[in-house]
Protein backbone atom coordinates (compact mmCIF):
# COMPACT_ATOMS: atom_id res chain seq x y z
CA UNK A 1 0.00 0.00 0.00
CA UNK A 2 1.51 3.12 -1.24
CA UNK A 3 1.89 5.95 1.52
CA UNK A 4 -0.92 8.21 -0.30
CA UNK A 5 -3.69 5.02 0.02
CA UNK A 6 -2.27 4.53 3.23
CA UNK A 7 -2.84 8.37 4.45
CA UNK A 8 -6.68 8.08 2.40
CA UNK A 9 -7.52 4.67 4.46
CA UNK A 10 -6.84 6.34 7.54
CA UNK A 11 -8.94 9.20 6.68
CA UNK A 12 -11.69 7.00 6.01
CA UNK A 13 -11.45 4.93 8.94
CA UNK A 14 -11.97 8.44 11.16
CA UNK A 15 -15.50 7.53 12.81
CA UNK A 16 -18.80 9.42 12.38
CA UNK A 17 -18.81 11.34 15.72
CA UNK A 18 -15.41 13.12 15.17
CA UNK A 19 -16.44 13.78 11.24
CA UNK A 20 -19.51 15.18 12.63
CA UNK A 21 -17.64 17.37 15.18
CA UNK A 22 -15.48 18.73 13.02
CA UNK A 23 -18.45 19.87 10.69
CA UNK A 24 -20.43 22.08 13.50
CA UNK A 25 -16.89 22.94 14.59
CA UNK A 26 -17.30 25.79 17.22
CA UNK A 27 -13.78 27.50 16.81
CA UNK A 28 -11.47 28.07 14.02
CA UNK A 29 -8.84 25.43 15.56
CA UNK A 30 -11.31 22.52 14.64
CA UNK A 31 -11.37 24.03 10.80
CA UNK A 32 -8.47 22.12 9.24
CA UNK A 33 -6.48 23.72 6.58
CA UNK A 34 -8.05 26.72 4.62
CA UNK A 35 -5.00 28.87 5.69
CA UNK A 36 -5.78 31.59 2.60
CA UNK A 37 -9.40 30.99 3.55
CA UNK A 38 -8.89 31.88 7.07
CA UNK A 39 -6.80 35.13 6.57
CA UNK A 40 -9.29 36.18 3.58
CA UNK A 41 -12.11 35.83 6.56
CA UNK A 42 -9.77 37.74 8.83
CA UNK A 43 -9.18 40.92 6.56
CA UNK A 44 -13.05 40.64 6.02
CA UNK A 45 -13.41 41.04 9.60
CA UNK A 46 -11.14 43.99 10.03
CA UNK A 47 -12.39 45.97 6.73
CA UNK A 48 -16.54 44.88 7.19
CA UNK A 49 -15.81 43.33 3.64
CA UNK A 50 -18.51 41.62 1.54
CA UNK A 51 -17.12 37.65 0.79
CA UNK A 52 -17.52 35.40 -1.82
CA UNK A 53 -16.44 31.79 -0.96
CA UNK A 54 -16.20 29.82 -4.19
CA UNK A 55 -15.02 26.17 -4.59
CA UNK A 56 -16.13 23.28 -2.19
CA UNK A 57 -19.26 23.00 -0.45
CA UNK A 58 -18.37 21.25 2.65
CA UNK A 59 -15.53 23.43 3.36
CA UNK A 60 -17.44 26.09 2.58
CA UNK A 61 -19.64 25.55 5.18
CA UNK A 62 -17.82 25.01 7.81
CA UNK A 63 -15.79 28.29 7.36
CA UNK A 64 -19.23 29.97 7.39
CA UNK A 65 -20.17 28.28 10.76
CA UNK A 66 -17.10 29.68 12.40
CA UNK A 67 -16.86 33.08 11.30
CA UNK A 68 -18.57 35.11 13.90
CA UNK A 69 -16.39 33.61 16.56
CA UNK A 70 -13.67 35.65 14.94
CA UNK A 71 -15.80 39.05 14.83
CA UNK A 72 -17.23 38.72 11.00
CA UNK A 73 -20.88 39.02 10.22
CA UNK A 74 -22.68 35.88 8.90
CA UNK A 75 -24.05 38.92 6.53
CA UNK A 76 -20.93 39.66 4.99
CA UNK A 77 -21.19 36.83 2.30
CA UNK A 78 -22.51 37.27 -0.83
CA UNK A 79 -22.78 36.00 -4.15
CA UNK A 80 -21.81 38.67 -6.80
CA UNK A 81 -19.82 41.53 -6.53
CA UNK A 82 -17.59 40.85 -3.33
CA UNK A 83 -14.52 42.70 -1.98
CA UNK A 84 -12.79 39.38 -1.22
CA UNK A 85 -13.19 36.40 -3.62
CA UNK A 86 -11.71 33.30 -2.44
CA UNK A 87 -11.29 29.93 -3.97
CA UNK A 88 -11.71 27.34 -1.65
CA UNK A 89 -10.10 23.72 -2.58
CA UNK A 90 -11.22 20.25 -0.81
CA UNK A 91 -9.40 19.60 2.06
CA UNK A 92 -6.52 17.34 0.97
CA UNK A 93 -5.86 14.16 2.81
CA UNK A 94 -2.33 15.99 4.06
CA UNK A 95 -4.16 18.69 5.77
CA UNK A 96 -6.47 16.46 7.87
CA UNK A 97 -3.56 14.09 8.91
CA UNK A 98 -0.86 16.69 9.18
CA UNK A 99 -2.08 20.18 8.66
CA UNK A 100 -0.18 22.61 11.50
CA UNK A 101 -1.65 24.18 14.49
CA UNK A 102 -3.52 27.08 13.93
CA UNK A 103 -4.83 30.07 16.14
CA UNK A 104 -7.70 29.50 18.02
CA UNK A 105 -10.80 32.40 17.56
CA UNK A 106 -10.28 34.16 20.60
CA UNK A 107 -6.96 34.84 19.01
CA UNK A 108 -7.98 35.54 15.81
CA UNK A 109 -10.89 37.53 17.49
CA UNK A 110 -8.12 39.74 19.13
CA UNK A 111 -6.05 40.25 16.08
CA UNK A 112 -9.61 41.56 14.24
CA UNK A 113 -10.54 44.06 17.06
CA UNK A 114 -6.83 45.35 17.34
CA UNK A 115 -7.13 45.83 13.27
CA UNK A 116 -10.29 47.70 13.58
CA UNK A 117 -8.81 50.15 16.03
CA UNK A 118 -5.54 50.87 14.01
CA UNK A 119 -7.54 50.88 10.91
CA UNK A 120 -8.77 54.65 10.80
CA UNK A 121 -5.71 55.52 11.80
CA UNK A 122 -4.36 55.06 8.22
CA UNK A 123 -5.47 58.08 6.47
CA UNK A 124 -3.56 60.89 5.45
CA UNK A 125 -4.57 64.57 6.52
CA UNK A 126 -6.70 64.49 3.37
CA UNK A 127 -8.98 61.46 4.67
CA UNK A 128 -7.14 59.41 1.56
CA UNK A 129 -5.09 55.91 2.57
CA UNK A 130 -1.63 56.42 3.92
CA UNK A 131 -0.13 54.25 0.75
CA UNK A 132 3.76 53.67 0.29
CA UNK A 133 5.05 55.02 -3.06
CA UNK A 134 5.53 52.03 -4.37
CA UNK A 135 2.05 50.60 -3.07
CA UNK A 136 0.83 53.85 -5.40
CA UNK A 137 2.90 52.53 -8.50
CA UNK A 138 1.62 48.78 -7.93
CA UNK A 139 -2.35 50.14 -7.75
CA UNK A 140 -1.53 51.96 -11.10
CA UNK A 141 0.06 49.29 -12.84
CA UNK A 142 -3.19 47.04 -11.71
CA UNK A 143 -5.83 49.60 -12.65
CA UNK A 144 -4.06 49.82 -16.52
CA UNK A 145 -4.95 45.92 -16.35
CA UNK A 146 -8.25 46.46 -15.48
CA UNK A 147 -8.05 46.17 -12.03
CA UNK A 148 -10.17 47.99 -8.98
CA UNK A 149 -8.65 50.39 -7.77
CA UNK A 150 -10.66 51.40 -5.09
CA UNK A 151 -11.28 47.97 -4.02
CA UNK A 152 -7.88 46.73 -3.54
CA UNK A 153 -7.23 50.10 -1.63
CA UNK A 154 -10.32 49.24 1.35
CA UNK A 155 -8.77 45.59 1.37
CA UNK A 156 -5.32 46.63 1.20
CA UNK A 157 -5.74 49.18 4.17
CA UNK A 158 -7.82 46.17 6.18
CA UNK A 159 -4.73 43.70 5.11
CA UNK A 160 -2.39 46.61 6.84
CA UNK A 161 -4.48 46.92 9.94
CA UNK A 162 -4.82 43.55 10.37
CA UNK A 163 -0.90 43.84 10.87
CA UNK A 164 -0.51 46.60 12.82
CA UNK A 165 1.04 48.69 9.68
CA UNK A 166 1.00 52.10 10.00
CA UNK A 167 0.62 52.55 6.16
CA UNK A 168 0.01 50.75 3.31
CA UNK A 169 2.34 49.03 1.62
CA UNK A 170 3.06 47.16 -1.91
CA UNK A 171 2.69 43.38 -0.10
CA UNK A 172 -0.71 44.60 1.00
CA UNK A 173 -1.75 45.74 -1.89
CA UNK A 174 -0.55 42.87 -3.38
CA UNK A 175 -2.22 40.57 -1.48
CA UNK A 176 -5.58 42.94 -1.99
CA UNK A 177 -5.30 42.76 -5.78
CA UNK A 178 -5.19 38.81 -5.32
CA UNK A 179 -8.39 38.65 -3.40
CA UNK A 180 -10.01 40.52 -7.23
CA UNK A 181 -10.91 36.80 -8.75
CA UNK A 182 -13.15 38.53 -11.71
CA UNK A 183 -16.23 38.69 -9.65
CA UNK A 184 -19.26 39.30 -11.71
Amino acid sequence: MSRSEDMLARARADDAVAAYERLTAADMTEVVGQETAKRALQIAAVGNHTVRLVGDALAIRHLKSVYDTIGGDIFSFVDRGADIVVIVPPTAVTDLLFAPPTDPSATMRERVERGRKVRPTLLNNSGGPALAANAEELLRLACERGMQREQAVKVGLSIAALEGRPYVERLHVAEALGYQKGDD
